[in-house]
């Protein structure tokens, strides 16, 4: 039996983490424990045998730290979750935040130790999850149109076009996979056939008119800061001033015509000027966004009484409980639905300055923000901490670890 190399085993668990951030948590999860376990194990000998023991030579690849801080500086988040636990009034809240946050430490090693990634192997697994995303939206759009009644009063109700998984992630997946393909038309980028760079644009732009009629604010947020600093991105290296600048005004349009032109995307917005109302009246109580309201009261109540060292991870949960049952009764109890205010409440203004050292250092380091995808990325993923707490779950530790960690290592491996 002929055993794939290590590289080859590295590539496909990296494809199979793209494909799972789509469908299956499950298959995340498999597919980021392979990527820890192909870092540490040497997989196959010089006879052309599996091999199981540690890979001793590659470990060194830890060392020196200096090429890789960036890849590092997300380790910084993990310490952060571990040393602010104490004093710990529940346990299981606690614990269930470092596992979930545990990707966060292993990832960042097993990536430096993996094979080198070329750019055309990066460029590959992002044309990958374009293709993927649009055959995915194509199997959305056509079941929306099958029961187009039946969705819109769902939407009406304050939920969601029926999507794999959950409604969000995907949105911010599909911001993603606008910002991937603007990146892989600028590489000019194909697999097998030249004319592939030629349906690049219409794939990109197919799921740039689909995350409006998607209509989730999350991602329609990520989409249009991360279209926002390309567009200032490009105005500032080419010095195309008034063409970007009409551009800038195109952008800013958009939203108004997808209010008139996309039924989905004007349901979503009356729904939430709705909600607001209905929070402000104090009757908002089960719906979705007037608990966000009151969670992010309750984080900031907080942040006051506990500002510099924060309240401690493990305490949150209890301390948002009894804030919502005193102040909101009849109110869902959510985290705050704002990860900068999360970290604050839980380690105070200390914490929040390692969280953004953490969190900006990749992009600052060897100049990343003139790297397309890595700029668009990190506007992305800045506005889902914004608008979520996503290092919370694993589908949104998985998407934040997965992007970033292939971006940075295509970087440092160059």
């Amino acid at each position: 039996m002929i055993i794939p190399g290590k590289k080859y085993m590295v590539l496909f668990f990296y494809l199979a983490a793209l494909f799972s951030l789509i469908y299956s948590p499950f298959t995340l999860s498999v597919s980021l424990i392979a990527w820890c376990v192909l870092a540490f194990i040497k997989w196959k000998n010089e006879r052309g045998r599996l091999d199981f023991f540690p890979d001793v030579v590659a470990w060194r690849k830890l060392m020196p730290p200096a090429p890789n801080y960036p890849i590092y500086a997300l380790i910084l988040i993990f310490a952060l979750t571990l040393l602010a636990g104490w004093p710990v009034q529940e346990w299981d809240f606690w614990l269930d935040r470092l596992r979930t946050r545990l990707p966060l430490l292993l990832l960042p090693l097993a990536v430096v130790i993996h094979p080198p990634l070329s750019t055309r192997e990066f460029n590959g697994l992002l044309y990958a999850f374009v293709l993927m995303l649009v055959i995915t939206c194509i199997g959305v759009g056509i079941n929306y149109a099958m029961h187009f009644e039946a969705v819109q009063e769902m939407i009406k109700q304050g939920q969601s076009i029926p999507v794999p998984r959950n409604h969000v992630r995907f949105s911010v997946l599909m911001a993603i996979g606008v910002v991937a393909g603007i990146y892989l038309i600028q590489q000019k980028h194909y697999w097998y056939r030249p004319w592939e760079s030629r349906a690049l644009p219409a794939m990109t732009a197919f799921l740039f008119i689909f995350i409006h009629i998607l209509s989730v604010r999350t991602g329609l947020a990520a989409l249009y800061l991360a279209m926002g600093a390309l567009l200032l991105r490009y105005i500032l290296v080419n010095k195309k001033y008034l063409t970007g600048a009409l551009m800038m005004v195109a952008l800013v349009l958009l939203p108004v015509i997808a209010y008139r032109a996309a039924p989905s995307f004007k349901a979503k917005v009356d729904y939430m000027r709705y909600d607001w109302y209905m929070f402000q009246q104090g009757q908002g109580g089960i719906n979705s966004d007037s608990g966000r309201f009151a969670s992010l009261d309750a984080g900031w109540d907080i942040v006051k009484k506990h500002p510099w060292f924060g309240i401690g991870t493990a305490n949150l949960r209890k301390a948002m409980r009894e804030y919502i049952r005193t102040n909101y009764p009849g109110f869902e109890v959510h985290m705050p639905p704002n990860q900068f205010l999360y970290v604050t409440a839980t380690t105070g203004i200390v914490g929040l300055l390692v969280f953004l050292f953490a969190f900006f250092y990749p992009l600052f380091y060897g100049a990343n923000y003139r790297h397309i995808f890595i700029a668009g990325l990190y506007a992305v993923l800045f506005v889902t901490l914004i608008i979520d707490h996503p290092l919370d779950s694993s589908m949104g530790v998985g998407t934040h670890c997965v992007f970033l960690l292939l971006a940075l290592k295509q970087r440092s491996d160059r």
